[in-house]
């Protein structure tokens, strides 16, 4: 066996720096996220990966785990799982420790909640709701010029999100020299390093000249060319007036700040980043009679079974469908 760390926090990082060497950027930082809970969770019972040495590790802590998930959606647990189901594969892997990891799955697959057609609808008529909410929020006078940033920043960036279905990793890359504002298109690099053209709606449009308007008197001042200068910047104070991109995380962190402060904690985990993609797949299935490969085109699916993952009615609609079916018939 080989020699194992003394800590689990050092296994930690370690296992961090392998997830960042054979993964994009972005999983990395979500998995680093994730391992930040795992870690907070065992300071939680007892067990604080700073002074804990590694061969104390059990498949109690993976219980711990599952309990603290417990608040989240069921899908949103599945995602925060999988980090932590790769520690324990990387420290049997190196053979620091015999866990027993089929006990350790089976565990999970006994504790983990189903992911019923309620957990898997997506709230549409909530994300339309968010927007509206951000516009009224942009059309109220600001006390502070950062707020105002914000806001704007987050409108537009949200509808983008809406009525694009780019990935917010996508859409923390683009720079401002990525507009074609003539012809309503984005030039995007996406999955894979692959190049495409994205259009965009007027109101996206429209929302993106505010916020760039509203910035910039900050972006003449920047020392890098405009074009060069990131479509989506942040506006945290600790920055001042540089500009400086977004991550994906600080989306995330902000599209939760306006869902609480928009519905407060009822959409809370209902609402994420990627719900935007999937508002939008599921809007173009339903405007275009659920055309699977347009569908496909528009959200540069390179699969149409991904495409067909959002190809589903929600109870509304089959409510509806159903009243018009059986209750406008004659007794």
């Amino acid at each position: 066996m080989n020699k194992p760390p003394e800590t689990v926090k050092n296994a930690l990082l370690l296992y961090l720096d392998e997830i960042s060497k054979s993964r994009s950027s972005g999983t990395a930082k979500t998995y680093g996220y994730t391992i930040n809970k795992f870690e907070v969770c065992l300071t939680n019972n007892q067990c604080p990966p700073e002074t804990t040495n590694l061969t104390a590790m059990n498949n109690d802590w993976m219980q711990w785990f599952l309990d603290d998930l417990r608040g989240f959606a069921p899908t949103t647990e599945r995602s925060y799982l999988a980090p932590i189901i790769g520690f324990y594969e990387y420290v049997v892997a190196k053979n620091w420790l015999d866990l027993n990891l089929t006990e350790m799955r089976y565990f999970i697959k006994r504790r983990q909640r189903k992911l019923t057609e309620r957990a898997q609808r997506f709230p549409q008529q909530q994300i339309k709701a968010l927007l509206r909410g951000l516009d009224r929020y942009a059309s109220i006078p600001f006390e502070h010029k950062r707020d105002e940033l914000i806001t704007f920043r987050d409108c537009a960036l949200f509808h983008l999100l809406a009525d694009s279905g780019l990935r917010v990793s996508e859409a923390c890359s683009l720079h401002k020299g990525d507009v074609d504002w003539n012809e309503a298109t984005l030039f995007v690099l996406g999955k894979g390093s692959k190049e495409a053209i994205v259009r965009i709606s007027e109101r996206v449009v429209i929302r993106l000249k505010t916020y760039l308007q509203k910035r910039e008197s900050l972006d003449v001042v920047q020392k890098t060319h405009a074009e060069n200068l990131p479509l989506f910047a942040r506006h945290d104070k600790r920055i001042k007036d540089h500009i400086l991109p977004m991550s994906a995380r600080a989306v995330q962190q902000n599209i939760e700040a306006w869902v609480k402060k928009i519905f407060g904690d009822k959409f809370l985990y209902e609402i994420t980043p990627h719900t935007f993609r999937h508002y939008f797949v599921t809007v173009v299935l339903r405007t275009t009679g659920g055309d699977v490969e347009i569908a496909k085109k528009l959200a540069r699916h390179s699969d149409i079974s991904t495409t067909m993952r959002y190809a589903h009615l929600s109870d509304d609609e089959l409510d509806k469908t159903y009243a018009d079916i059986f209750n406008k018939t004659t007794p």
